[in-house]
């Protein structure tokens, strides 16, 4: 299984700014059409799922993406108050199609090892600055529209407007 982390600064803590393991020493950033990414979404199912959640997705034809919730981080590695999501890719026909979804990669190993080496130098510099030299992208947040998804994916809480008990 290939895992996918949108998040910039996750990436870097599971990958210790790259160098955490010499099997794994380069980092990718994948562009996909927003439409490709919304349907591998909707290929996935959480990996920690209540007995209901899997009678509720027993019956469907999903393509065995796996959907992790893991604490976000910030680039100095300072665990954040919220989740980000991880995406696993299994092999066979949806990696096949996955791949050809892809339509941009760029190996931004030297920027994740620039921007250690930066925050190592300057331990104040804020992430404006890190923005502005270019080792920070600017990140939004991407929504999901379909309900469905959304609470498939866990994206759903209790008092959010579908986890609602009203």
């Amino acid at each position: 299984m290939t895992w996918i982390k949108p998040s910039w600064a996750w990436m870097l803590y599971r990958s210790g700014y790259s160098l955490k393991d010499h099997n794994q020493s380069r980092i990718l950033a994948l562009s996909l059409k927003h439409e490709d990414f919304l349907w591998l979404l909707s290929q996935g199912i959480t990996s920690h799922r209540s007995k209901q959640e899997k009678d509720d997705v027993k019956g469907e034809k999903l393509g065995g993406v796996r959907i992790q919730w893991d604490p976000e981080r910030d680039v100095k590695m300072e665990k954040l108050g919220y989740r980000s999501i991880q995406i696993g890719i299994p092999g066979g026909e949806v990696c096949e199609r996955w791949l050809g979804m892809i339509v941009k990669i760029e190996d931004v190993t030297d920027k994740a090892r620039e921007l250690k080496r930066v925050i190592h130098e300057r331990p104040d510099v804020t992430v404006e600055e890190l923005k502005k030299l270019g080792l920070v992208p600017e990140e939004k947040v991407f929504e999901i529209e379909d309900k469905d998804v959304r609470k498939r994916l866990g994206m759903v809480w209790p008092g959010s407007v579908e986890g609602s008990t009203e």
